[in-house]
């Protein structure tokens, strides 16, 4: 009898096979783009102003509310990116016990591509803001909120951010599409 011994290596050319982190080897990495408005204010608009039937600029915001930031992010499919901004009223950071503690609002974005087409946004929203502060203490509340969004090309999202107050309110309106090659 003879043995014959064949090795076959087929794992570089198998699909999802691990690959140098900025190589492509099939040429299909997935981009996209997400434009965001971090907005604060009352979410359903002045309501004497409705009620007096006025008639806002277009590109206005609904009544009291005004835009903390705005940005355009890129990324790839599957890739994480992040976003920071505070409000103009609070330092951007805080030092407890010697380490620096970032004050304002964060969010990180995961997009993938679903087998519908839409685009699935896993969001990560945290705020941290000083509560109290004495010559002695420090009260600090941080909160982190978790949303999964599948979304069409172009659809707004609109996220509640941090705790809400009466008539204050903070939310970011994210919109995504993917990048053609």
């Amino acid at each position: 009898m003879r043995f014959w011994v064949v090795t076959v290596v087929v794992a570089c050319s198998l699909p999802g096979a691990a690959s140098t982190p900025n190589q492509d080897p099939l040429g299909k990495t997935k981009r996209f783009q997400i434009e965001l408005v971090v907005r604060q204010g009352d979410p359903l608009g002045d309501r004497e102003a409705e009620s007096l039937d006025l008639k806002p600029d277009l590109r206005q915001e609904p009544g009291p509310a005004r835009v903390l930031a705005e940005g355009k992010l890129t990324t790839r499919e599957g890739t994480e990116i992040s976003f920071r901004c505070n409000d103009n009223e609070e330092p951007k950071e805080e030092r407890v016990d010697g380490a620096a503690l970032k004050l304002g609002y964060g969010l990180h974005l995961v997009p993938t591509l679903t087998a519908e087409g839409k685009i699935r946004l896993k969001v990560t929203l945290e705020h941290t803001e000083v509560v109290t502060r004495t010559q002695d203490r420090l009260l600090v509340e941080c909160g982190r909120n978790f949303f999964t969004r599948d979304l069409k090309t172009d659809e707004v999202c609109k996220l509640r951010w941090g705790r809400p107050r009466p008539g204050q309110q903070t939310w970011v309106e994210l919109k995504v599409r993917l990048i053609k090659p």
